[in-house]
């Protein structure tokens, strides 16, 4: 993630992009970026000054908690001790503070001044209009960053029309929407473009497992996670942060509460300190239950739960304080003990992460050597973090070198470059004879091998490959439990842990099988072809679904991790076959499901038929008004910059970027056209006007423009044909 805000924060220094998220997130604003870019424009990029926006924020926090906890206590001595513990928390806070995740640190000292502010509104003082604005804007632009801002929001937004309920039309309440609603425009651009999404669902079942992982990740806001096994005196003295901590925010529900039946029984809420605090306790009370109800909280994650900062280190100020009236020395006890196990916390924490970043970064070093040697300009890398770690140090050093991960990356500008290098170097950490075996079976054995730090490098891969066209389902002979591989309707699939084998009505030159697998897939498959269905001949190795595909004169990379949005090629000899089996071992048997196949024979006639240059292509789509062109993604790549704004392309091989023009799935009426390969272009003319799909059909070389007229049919783009949703 800090390299993916490096890479945005350099984009915008130059003004080559200006995101409103972090690339490749729909939920996640990018204000770290956007603090971290003139940063960037004075001094370039630096590892360094990736922390430089936390760092700023965390240590502007200091003063919104003095505020929040002199405002909610009614005493400037706690709010001294609420910004020390800001300023001295526990390791899993401090590492959000110094690091740039997702923007924590400005939720959280943003949320502690909307909440400063729903104090003071609670407390019957009046504001200067600009002031309520402000606060308003800053509300906005704290949803814009993370919706985990929401809760804060919501508490200022009900203390505020609760206040003043008596005059709902009220100048500070005008004053607060206004700002508010200035505040969210990039996030209403957000929603209006890419909609939000990975932001959880919201369910009360297994409430008791929600239970448990709150417990779980609140006690580890103070202890490590177990998978980092750390010295007993550490342990032992975050346990008694734990304690301490929690017993403050006990106490505090306990007093509020306390003051509140007093205030019931008449008296004035102004002249009692404590019952000020009643805004931090509705905001903890809410910030809980809304974190019960959301399923993202069974991940157990800290990050998520860093909100309850406010509250707990609040909690924590005003319970000392009340203790110093009755021992001195407890109180001091009380903030010396919290504040040192954090201190031992994050001392032995840090040390420890520091010699672990020694050892990256002279592995760093080494990739990036061993990668210059092999002058390439364009590197997939099957481990995520390391391909974006690799793409900044990229841009530190001012080499021209695309780095993408198995995923597609979060950067999309840098993923269509990688698509229009004709040479993409491919580095896996799997087993090079099983990955030079699945190359091998799709695209044949033209492809070169170099070390890159104990890595192989796949690269110079071009694929060979024969001329042909697809043989049509009514040519296969399945039983009924085969039907839904054939049926061209990607919505249903063959779920299986079986072999399965396809018949035709007569023998023939099959050179080229494409299969649609859905999110499962068997541990290996060997597909195995037969003239008479007596004799057998393996066209390969038992082998797992291959990662490449050939298209055009490049091997690309398999850009997801689950293979239902790209398919799966065999290209092979032709072969007389009248049986096609695909054989899943027994001893590797694994329940899968396959939405789709596809064949193909051998034919001469396509041999024939030359490119067009895609300026051409790009005429033809304006030519039939297109709104939105299908293409292979070698020609989406390539056309996308002539396309401009005019019409979109869509790519489904990056079907997880939050982009409408990235799904798949499309309405194929007015507007839309697909390119199709000359080999798949029969079939599907006579699918299409079985369905009575209204179309035109112009020649693109070794491709057919299939232009769309009125009405509309739901669709599925497969990346080389149309088949139905």
């Amino acid at each position: 993630d800090a390299a993916v805000l490096g890479i945005m924060a350099d984009d915008i220094a130059n003004q080559i992009a200006f995101p409103l998220v972090y690339y490749g997130q729909g939920y996640m604003g990018s204000i770290e970026a956007w603090i971290t870019a003139p940063l960037f424009f004075i001094t370039g990029p630096t590892w360094w000054g990736l922390s430089f926006a936390p760092i700023l924020v965390s240590t502007l926090g200091i003063f919104a908690f003095y505020l929040l906890g002199k405002c909610a206590s009614g005493d400037q001595v706690a709010g001294y001790i609420a910004a020390l513990l800001w300023a001295a928390p526990s390791f899993a806070v401090n590492f959000y503070n110094i690091t740039p995740r997702g923007c924590y640190p400005e939720v959280v000292c943003g949320g502690a001044l909307v909440l400063w502010f729903a104090t003071r509104i609670w407390k019957g003082e009046r504001l200067p209009p600009v002031v309520c604005a402000l606060f308003g804007l800053l509300m906005g632009i704290l949803i814009w960053t993370s919706l985990l801002a929401v809760p804060f929001v919501m508490t200022a937004l009900f203390f505020l029309f609760f206040t003043n309920r008596k005059n709902i039309m009220g100048i500070s309440n005008i004053a607060v929407s206004a700002g508010m609603l200035m505040g969210l425009v990039p996030f209403w651009i957000i929603i209006s473009h890419l909609a939000l999404s990975d932001t959880g669902s919201f369910s009360v079942t297994n409430f008791s497992e929600r239970a448990m992982a709150l417990w779980f990740t609140y006690k580890h806001l103070f202890l490590f996670y177990p998978k980092i096994s750390a010295p007993s005196i550490i342990s032992i003295s975050g346990w008694i942060a734990l304690g301490l901590s929690s017993v403050s925010l006990l106490a505090l529900v306990f007093i509020c509460f306390e003051d509140f039946r007093k205030h019931a029984d008449g008296v004035e809420r102004a002249a009692n300190p404590n019952f000020k605090a009643a805004p931090v306790l509705v905001f903890l009370i809410l910030f809980i239950s809304v974190y019960l109800l959301d399923e993202k909280s069974l991940l157990r994650q800290s990050r998520y739960l860093l909100p309850l900062i406010v509250p707990l280190y609040v909690a924590t100020a005003i319970t000392a304080r009340r203790v110093w009236a009755i021992s001195r020395l407890a109180a001091v006890s009380l903030v010396v003990v919290i504040v040192t196990a954090s201190i031992a916390n994050n001392t032995w924490a840090f040390a420890r992460l520091k010699r672990q970043s020694a050892d990256e970064i002279k592995l760093t070093d080494r990739i990036m050597d061993d990668i210059e040697k092999t002058g390439l300009k364009s590197l997939v890398w099957i481990d995520y973090e390391r391909a974006h770690r690799l793409a900044f140090e990229a841009i530190v050093r001012g080499v021209n070198l695309n780095v993408v991960d198995y995923k597609s990356s979060r950067d999309i500008r840098k993923v269509r470059l990688a698509e229009k290098d004709p040479d993409v170097g491919v580095v896996l950490t799997g087993p090079p004879n099983i990955l030079e075996g699945q190359l091998n079976s799709c695209c044949g054995p033209d492809f070169k091998t170099d070390p890159v730090a104990g890595w192989e490098v796949l690269h110079k891969m071009r694929p060979k490959r024969w001329s042909a066209v697809s043989i049509p389902p009514d040519q296969w002979i399945v039983d009924e439990r085969l039907k839904a591989i054939s049926d061209k309707v990607f919505s249903t699939t063959l779920v299986s842990e079986r072999s399965f084998t396809v018949e035709f009505k007569k023998p023939y030159q099959v050179t080229k099988i494409r299969a649609i697998w859905g999110g499962r897939m068997p541990a290996l498959v060997d597909v195995k072809v037969s003239p008479d269905g007596d004799t057998w001949d393996s066209i390969g190795p038992p082998l797992p679904p291959s990662p490449f595909i050939p298209i055009e004169e490049k091997v690309f990379f398999r850009t997801l991790n689950r293979y239902e949005r790209e398919y799966q090629e065999w290209n092979f000899p032709p072969r007389t076959t009248k049986y096609i089996k695909f054989d899943i071992p027994e001893k590797t048997a694994k329940v899968y499901d396959i939405h789709e196949l596809f064949i193909y024979k051998y034919s001469k006639d396509t041999q024939k038929t030359s490119a067009l240059s895609m300026s051409k292509i790009n005429d033809m789509a304006l030519q039939h008004e297109t709104k939105i062109l299908a293409a292979n993604r070698w020609i989406a790549a390539n056309i996308a910059d002539l396309a401009g704004a005019r019409y979109g392309v869509i790519q489904p091989s990056l079907h997880d970027f939050p982009d409408p023009l990235m799904r798949s799935r499309r309405i194929a009426g007015e507007g839309f056209s697909a390119l199709v390969d000359n080999g798949d272009a029969d079939e599907l003319k006579a699918w299409l006007a079985q369905r009575k799909v209204e179309f035109v059909i112009e020649n693109a070389g070794k491709y057919k423009l299939f232009a769309f007229k009125d009405g509309g049919r739901d669709v599925w783009w497969t990346g080389f044909t149309i088949i139905d949703y």
